[in-house]
């Protein structure tokens, strides 16, 4: 006999301190069962505003520059100004990439929704399918695994390429 079957059976017998007290057991295993779903949301949430906060900082210290510069990096692609932006892309792409990439195996080890990460990485991954369509750039993503897979998830899902690029932009 299960302990539901005992109190439906017994639930006449009970007098009011018994009854009272079964209540508040009841209420107090739907409360605590309330408060792990919810904390376990809430972790999620940090998680994927930690990895937020993680890709984005490189991209707002990256140096931004003049148009002045940027005329002589196409004037001079070997001029010292030039090779240091090439040195500082490179860097700060590998950085993105790589907890992008680390992002990706959250999302799929379930730690973090993978419709609250597309929301959020949308125009990343987004961007990364465009490399991996390029031939001649597809070597600069395909090393990250777990960034293809979630990709490979996000069209299956119909989710890549995205429709209305307006809301992105």
């Amino acid at each position: 006999m299960t302990f539901i079957q005992y109190v439906l059976l017994n639930i006449k017998t009970m007098n009011i301190t018994q009854f009272s007290t079964l209540i508040i057991a009841i209420l107090s295993f739907i409360l605590s069962c309330y408060v792990i779903l919810m904390d376990k949301k809430n972790r999620m949430y940090q998680l994927l505003y930690k990895c937020y906060e993680r890709i984005q900082n490189p991209l707002d210290q990256a140096h931004t520059y003049t148009t002045s510069e940027h005329m002589e990096m196409e004037e001079y692609p070997e001029s010292e100004v030039a090779e240091r932006a090439k040195v500082e892309s490179y860097k700060v792409s590998s950085t993105v990439n790589r907890e992008l990439n680390f992002a990706c195996y959250l999302v799929l080890k379930k730690q973090i929704n993978l419709n609250c990460f597309f929301d959020l990485f949308g125009p990343y991954l987004a961007g990364r399918l465009l490399q991996l369509e390029i031939p001649r750039m597809k070597y600069k993503i395909i090393n990250y695994k777990y960034l293809c897979e979630v990709i490979y998830l996000c069209q299956k899902k119909k989710l890549l390429p995205l429709k209305n690029k307006a809301k992105y932009s």
